[in-house]
């Protein structure tokens, strides 16, 4: 992995695709808001804006297939910056938009500005597929202190299983979840930002984010991207809202990628696993759909109050006890969940996904 030495001029912004390893040497940068004041990891396939407050000396050790590209601006549109100072006493803002429209980039910027105002936000995922909250085919809350780059350096404290990566396959459940995060106090007690998939081109899509929008009740929607597709759903609800452009720098991921994405999130909720042998008369086993109990499902492990505390893999099922590998401890264990994916214990799909159309 070089080393690369790069000086950034004031108001210009360094496009940084992982893996890559960041470090500010002097001067002052930030990424989406939050100042770049400690060493900032960037995973493959993901890319963050890196923008010079100040004349900037930045050292970055740049990994395979990692890129740096540089820019005479700053990577986040003006109409962001300028709505984004009139939207800080929003108590509840929820993002829409499709594949790749910097969702995930707004909520991050939106998250930091709160954090000037606010001494906490919470956050709720609800993209099931490409969720960086939890593992996918989970709803994530977190709840954040201090600014954050992105994403991944947020501190997940609720996981909700809804049992698959295409939202198509699990509205309900989603609904349910979304519900559940949004009577638990870090939401009723902070400024809350809740992120969506990207689903939004089809009716049934359409029907899906005006039940998303009328369960959360947000005083605010912030659409992004095309306004001919969103407008259409948000004339359906009457909570105030917003169309902004999408980024002209966001980085488009493939289907491959987001594949690849997933499977390090199994496999990093599944490390350092073991086999479990569970008597079915201690625990409560739920199926997905009346499915059949087929080897390498993917299992929803849940506490009794039924968020979700791990993710496990089916081994064998018999009359009087279910055998799972799974990485926590099996007296916490009081509900097995089964899911719609099959994976196996190094978090590699086994089944073809069928996505939406976004």
């Amino acid at each position: 992995m070089p080393i690369l030495n790069f000086n950034l001029e004031a108001g210009k912004t360094l496009l940084i695709s992982g893996p890559a390893l960041v470090k500010l040497i002097k001067g002052e940068c930030e990424i989406l808001g939050a100042p770049l004041n400690f060493n900032v990891l960037i995973k493959k396939y993901k890319q963050l804006p890196v923008t010079a407050i100040q004349s900037s000396e930045l050292e970055i050790n740049l990994g395979n297939e990692g890129s740096i590209n540089e820019v005479d601006e700053n990577a986040v549109p003006s109409s962001w910056n300028s709505l984004l100072q009139k939207i800080l006493n929003e108590k509840k803002v929820m993002i829409i938009g499709g594949v790749d429209s910097g969702k995930n980039a707004f909520c991050t910027l939106l998250i930091n500005k709160l954090l000037k105002v606010n001494k906490k936000v919470a956050v709720i995922d609800v993209d099931v597929g490409q969720t960086e909250i939890g593992p996918p085919t989970t709803i994530g809350l977190g709840l954040i202190e201090e600014p954050i780059p992105c994403f991944l350096n947020i501190s997940t404290k609720l996981l909700y299983f809804a049992g698959h990566i295409t939202p198509s396959k699990v509205k309900n459940r989603i609904i349910f979840g979304l519900r559940k995060m949004l009577q638990h106090p870090f939401v009723l007690n902070n400024p809350t930002v809740i992120n969506t998939d990207g689903w939004i081109l089809d009716e049934e899509a359409k029907q899906y984010k005006v039940e998303l929008i009328n369960t959360a009740s947000p005083s605010l929607v912030i659409g992004l991207g095309n306004e001919e597709v969103l407008k259409p759903i948000l004339k359906e609800v009457f909570t105030p809202y917003i169309i902004l452009e999408t980024p002209r720098f966001i980085r488009k991921r493939s289907q491959e990628e987001r594949r690849i994405l997933r499977e390090d999130s199994y496999k990093s909720y599944l490390r350092n696993g073991k086999t479990l042998v569970l008597p079915i008369n201690q625990i409560e086993v739920r199926t997905f759909n009346a499915s059949s109990y087929e080897v390498n499902t993917l299992l929803g492990l849940l506490n009794k109050d039924e968020w979700l505390i791990g993710l496990g893999i089916l081994k064998e099922f018999k009359d009087k006890a279910i055998k799972i590998y799974a990485s926590i401890k099996r007296e916490d264990i009081r509900i097995v969940e089964f899911s719609g994916v099959k994976v196996n214990e190094e978090g590699k799909e086994l089944n073809k996904i069928m996505k939406e159309k976004t």
